[in-house]
């Protein structure tokens, strides 16, 4: 089980691990998998594969909703309205986190055919 410090430690090494890569985004720096994801990506797309990741997609906008609203129902029948408060915070400052970043780091996504033109930038994905 996770002590209190091994997951405190563990969240400032993602956030120092999410800023270096932010600093290098801001910097215009081309990451040197950046190209060969995206024509190894795009060289494999069928209809079956477009459609299964629009469904990605749609499950990691939606879905994210629909679960954690599951999970705010458990917990409130469980009478944990503490861990649900918190769940709640946590999900909020995500999101605040998010749309902070990827104003602050603007890179633009990809442009080569996307299957769903999206309005925001790119980084972090969310």
């Amino acid at each position: 089980m996770f002590t209190k410090n091994k997951l405190t430690l563990a969240l400032l090494a993602c956030l120092l691990l999410l800023a270096i890569l932010a600093i290098k985004v801001i910097n215009q720096t081309q990451f040197f998998f950046d190209t060969p994801i995206w024509l190894f990506l795009y060289s494999t797309r069928t209809n079956l594969l477009n459609n299964l990741m629009k469904l990605v997609s749609f499950l990691g906008m939606y879905g994210v909703i629909f679960v954690s609203g599951f999970i705010l129902i458990y917990l409130f029948i469980k009478n944990k309205k503490y861990l649900a408060l918190v769940f709640m915070a946590i999900l909020g400052f995500g999101e605040v986190i998010n749309v902070l970043f990827k104003n602050l780091v603007k890179r633009p996504r990809p442009i080569i055919s996307p299957l769903v033109i999206e309005k925001d930038f790119g980084f972090p994905s969310g």
